[in-house]
């Protein structure tokens, strides 16, 4: 979802897009390979990437340094975590395990972006190297609740969405995200030291009916997951749950109109 909704945000901004989902791919770098090779002018690169992803990840940066000039991004947990705790290190006069780890990543990776990256596109083009810090409340890219309500929805259009085998309770389902942020300090977690991990942003409940309805209208799907850091956290909780009733009542009302019967409702398309 991550990576969709900057897609989405950037092709707002007029940027022509491509996502090469390597979901389930077990050759990912053979086709991460072939796809560069098919597109050889491309202005950057951008990965993203969690902790155990590191390695393939990688492996494919430096297929894409081998490959052109192309600006190569590294984005998503790893990045923003591992510079977030480089930041503390540095702050103690230590040069430690995570600032090691953020100049091993800069010796492939071009640009880091730490946090938020729906609004970095301007920042990404003008910027050669280093690091784009939006791990930090205070920087002009961090995500605040109207953001995150009017941003557009995920570009799920980039990706085969059919190649996902996802059901609950038998029905195809998908996921979404209406909340970001955690404000427990769980020693077990490697964000409790993040402020972008830590700030909760919610969307409007508006926005997220928006994108439940957008979804079934235009893809089909009666089953959602949604993969909030916390969504028990929110205190409009119980009026997003009543709001998704009330979307349920009314397409059913729809379908009912339609000539279908209630038995019939979640077999038919």
């Amino acid at each position: 979802m991550g990576i969709l909704k900057i897609a989405a945000a950037w092709e707002a901004q007029g940027a022509k897009i491509d996502v090469l989902d390597l979901s389930g791919i077990d050759n990912s770098p053979e086709v991460a390979r072939n796809y560069l090779d098919r597109n050889p002018d491309l202005a950057f690169i951008g990965i993203t990437a969690t902790t155990p992803q590191m390695p393939n990840a990688f492996r494919i940066g430096e297929l894409v340094k081998a490959s052109g000039n192309h600006k190569l991004v590294l984005g998503g947990p790893h990045a923003t975590l591992i510079h977030t705790a480089a930041k503390r290190e540095i702050k103690n006069g230590i040069f430690g395990r995570a600032a090691k780890e953020v100049k091993r990543i800069q010796k492939v990776f071009d640009l880091l972006i730490c946090g938020d990256g729906e609004l970095t596109l301007d920042a990404i083009l003008n910027k050669d190297d280093g690091v784009i810090d939006v791990d930090d409340r205070r920087s002009p890219f961090f995500l605040t609740n109207s953001d995150f309500s009017t941003l557009p929805n995920p570009a799920r259009h980039l990706i085969d969405l059919d190649s996902y085998h996802y059901y609950i309770e038998g029905e195809r389902a998908t996921s979404m995200i209406s909340q970001l942020g955690c404000p427990f300090r769980c020693t077990f977690c490697s964000g409790r030291n993040s402020p972008y991990l830590r700030k909760i942003r919610n969307r409007g409940v508006g926005s997220v009916i928006e994108e439940l309805e957008d979804i079934y209208l235009t893809y089909g799907y009666k089953g959602m997951m949604f993969y909030d850091d916390e969504l028990n956290v929110s205190k409009t909780m119980v009026e997003m749950m009543n709001s998704i009733g009330d979307l349920g009542e009314k397409h059913a009302i729809e379908w009912k109109l339609r000539g279908f019967t209630k038995a019939e409702l979640f077999t038919k398309e």
